[in-house]
Parts: structure tokens; sequence; C-alpha cells
């Protein structure tokens, strides 16, 4: 047998108590399909004021034990400031190209008002070969500032699920 991880996301969208900011995300789903095994994902966020192209963000990560529970939980990156976050957002081929592609309208700097959504975003384990994480519960959270001022936030739940896959002989 070998062992392959899935990834799970348990919860994206706004920060709690920031409803107030700028940019909204909601109406987060997730689909599984019995077929294939493929995980989809969509989200929505409502810009309702034009960000620059002076967009930051400050990511902060947390590691949990694979159970979630909270006191198990570690912060292993703190306020680590992105500036040139419009430069990464319209990139290709990195890491985060797959979720900023299924936007149907380009998610790209300025981030003109309206309504943004990513439609069927395939959720594959693949890019846990860039990162050295084991299984466990990961807590994001992404703050956006636009010329200092707070915009957005974004928080985000994944948890990395090994499952064993018996190999023909």
């Amino acid at each position: 047998m070998s062992q392959k991880k899935k990834v799970v996301i348990r919860s994206l969208g706004q920060c709690k108590g920031q409803q107030g900011l700028p940019m909204i995300w909601y109406d987060f789903a997730s689909k599984h399909d019995d077929k294939t095994g493929d995980i989809t994902a969509s989200i929505k966020v409502r810009n309702k004021k034009e960000v620059s192209k002076d967009f930051s963000i400050v990511f902060n990560f947390w590691k949990c034990d694979a159970s979630g529970n909270p006191d198990s939980c570690e912060q292993v990156v703190k306020d680590y400031n992105v500036t040139d976050i419009c430069t990464f957002m319209v990139a290709k081929g990195e890491l985060w190209s797959r979720f900023m592609e299924a936007f149907t309208t380009p998610l790209e700097c300025p981030i003109k008002p309206g309504l943004y959504e990513a439609k069927d975003l395939k959720i594959a384990p693949d890019f846990l070969n860039y990162m050295p994480v084991g299984d466990a519960l990961w807590k994001v959270q992404m703050d956006g500032h636009d010329r200092g001022k707070k915009v957005s936030c974004v928080y985000l739940v994944i948890q990395i699920v090994p499952f064993y896959v018996k190999r023909r002989t």
C-alpha cells in the first residue's frame, strides 16, 4: 500500500467580525465527484470600492494537529507582508495560479467594484509537493491592505488527510 494525501477545505470566507470591509468573500462551496474523486470549489467576492495597484496582503499561518483541537495550534508564520501582490495575482504557472484563473471575471489590479466568482476550482493535492506539510489542519488568515488601509480579510481552514491506496499486483 502507498500513502497519498487529500486536501479538504473546511472553510473559506470572510473573517469573523470583518463584514464592513470593502471586499467581502462569501458563498464558499465544495463538491466531491464520486466517479472521479475530484473535489471542486467555488466562492464569490463582492468588491465595493476600487482597490489600487498598491494592494498588499499580510499572511498568518497556524498549524494544528489533525484533529483541529485549538489547543494544538501553533503559529508558524506571523505577519508575513507581501507588497507586490498584484504581480503575483496574474503570474502563470504558480502554486496559486489555478485559484486566480478560476475567476469568471479576472481578479486583477486595480480591482474594480463588482462581483467576482471563482467556479469549478479543482482542489488537488499536488501543491503539497512544494510544502513540507504532514497530516495537519492549517488555518490561514490573509489581511488585504490598500495604501495602508485594510480592505479585505480572508480566513481559510485546510485539512491534510492521509489515505492508503492498494497497489495492484
